[in-house]
Formats: structure tokens, C-alpha cells, sequence
């Protein structure tokens, strides 16, 4: 029943919502979460630095967008997220893909953010974490594991 109701002001929101605007979402997004991760590599320690992430607002500013978008999602559009064939239909849709690469930077940066304060509170040095820093950002679960070997290296050097 909700579906019935959400789904004429859906088709009314995306008619509005064009390949040049999902264009431009994907631009501010992609490039514009580049500077909180620069400030991530270029300035670890600072007050700014640690409020950033501390309140998770790149996170949470992206998460609103993802959320937005979501909720703007044509209603026509009916994932299915069961089969790889279905995830591959659904990521044929331009603003499923948009949506998608919004959940990538979203979860890279607060991932990064983390690994930056176990770091951090582990006392490893932050030239160490740059690299680290780099593959989360640019492979996601790869700066996972970098990070986990980079932790199990320092601390075995350390005792």
C-alpha cells in the first residue's frame, strides 16, 4: 500500500531529476569528498582534522544525498538484489549507478576516517598510513587489508 502511494510523487520527483542533474550530483560528490580526504592525509592531527571526523559529517553529508536519491529512485526501477543477474540489470539504470557510487564514497571515507584514528591511537606513524590511506580511498576493502598488515607489522616491530 505505501508503494502505491509513494510511487506517483516518485515519477513526479524523477521527471525532474535529468541525466544532467545526476551528472552534476556525481561531479560534486567525486570530486568534493576528495578534500576531507586530503585534509585526512595532509593535516591527520589537526582540530579541524579530528571534528571532520569525529561528527561524521562527510558521512553524513553523503548519506543525505544517498538517502535523497534513494528516495527519488524511479519507481519503475525494481531491484534485485537476490541474483547477479538482477544487480546487473538494476546498475544498467544511470541513477542506480549514481546511488551506488555515492554508498562507495560514503563507506570509503568513514572507513578511512576509522582506520586515521586507530592509527592514530596506536601510535603508527602517519607516513605509514598515507599509502594505507590512498588504497581505502581508491580500492575500498584493499586499504582494509593494507591496514591490517600495516597494524600487525608496526606492532610487531614496536614489541
Amino acid at each position: 500500500i505505501l508503494t502505491l502511494i509513494l510511487e506517483p510523487s516518485k515519477s513526479l520527483i524523477v521527471q525532474t531529476m535529468n541525466t544532467d542533474t545526476q551528472s552534476q550530483i556525481f561531479l560534486i560528490c567525486n570530486y568534493g569528498v576528495l578534500i576531507p580526504w586530503l585534509i585526512l592525509v595532509f593535516f591527520p592531527r589537526s582540530t579541524f582534522t579530528k571534528t571532520l571526523i569525529a561528527k561524521h559529517i562527510v558521512t553524513i553529508v553523503l548519506g543525505l544525498v544517498y538517502a535523497i536519491l534513494l528516495f527519488m529512485a524511479s519507481a519503475d526501477i525494481d531491484p534485485d538484489f537476490g541474483t547477479l543477474a538482477g544487480i546487473v540489470k538494476a546498475f544498467q539504470y544511470e541513477e542506480i549507478v549514481l546511488i551506488g557510487w555515492i554508498h562507495y564514497l560514503a563507506f570509503d571515507f568513514f572507513v578511512g576516517s576509522w582506520i586515521l584514528i586507530d592509527s592514530q591511537q596506536r601510535g603508527i606513524p602517519h607516513w605509514l598510513m598515507v599509502p594505507v590511506l590512498g588504497a581505502t580511498l581508491m580500492f575500498g576493502p584493499i586499504g582494509v587489508v593494507a591496514y591490517g598488515a600495516v597494524k600487525m607489522g608496526y606492532s610487531f616491530i614496536k614489541n
